[in-house]
């Protein structure tokens, strides 16, 4: 019986995964797709991170306030529990502070790990929205060299000039003349 089950279970796998959907188009749909999505890059459409760093506030500051609140009452529960109690009782109780401190230690050090991991992520974040913000602006820039306008190309090389001109550090020099040959590929 459990062979049949299986079989069948095998079966059953292999047709899902052989099914396959296809999706015929024209490269008109496709350039059509790309300027929809070019100009949704254009229209500063993007996630705001503003609001999920302000949710994940919200959830971190709520949920430490909980973990302090329990660790507070644990805490005077088991000073109480010690005070009031027998000498056997209070054995008991010393061996119910190790978990409840390796708790507290659990409980903060992760809530100290999220602070770090949600501020690391925020700044890449922050550079990888420049960085997508820049790689659709590209993307546009070279649809329109295609179809024969070079203006804007010229206007953000004129752009990255003025900023190598006044770039302060040398990771900015390089940044910037890196974009600024990349700019010229464009136009070659």
């Amino acid at each position: 019986m459990k062979k049949v089950v299986y079989i069948l279970l095998l079966v059953t796998i292999i047709f899902i995964m052989m099914q396959t959907i296809t999706y015929a188009t024209t490269i008109d749909s496709i350039m059509g797709g790309a300027e929809n999505f070019i100009s949704a890059g254009d229209s500063g459409q993007g996630i705001n991170s503003d609001g999920i760093k302000n949710a994940s506030d919200l959830i971190y500051n709520t949920l430490l306030i909980i973990g302090v609140i329990v660790a507070v009452l644990v805490a005077a529960f088991l000073g109480i529990k010690f005070i009031v109690s027998s000498v056997e009782e209070q054995a008991k109780v010393k061996e119910a502070l190790i978990p409840f401190i390796v708790g507290c230690f659990i409980v903060f050090g992760a809530f100290g790990i999220w602070r770090v991991t949600t501020n690391i992520l925020n700044t890449t974040t922050r550079r990888n929205n420049q960085s997508n913000a820049r790689g659709i602006q590209d993307a546009t820039i070279y649809v329109r060299a295609l179809n024969g306008d070079r203006t804007e190309i010229n206007n953000k090389l004129n752009y990255a000039r003025n900023a190598l001109n006044s770039a302060t550090t040398e990771e900015d020099r390089n940044y910037w003349q890196g974009y600024i040959d990349y700019l010229e590929d464009y136009l070659d």
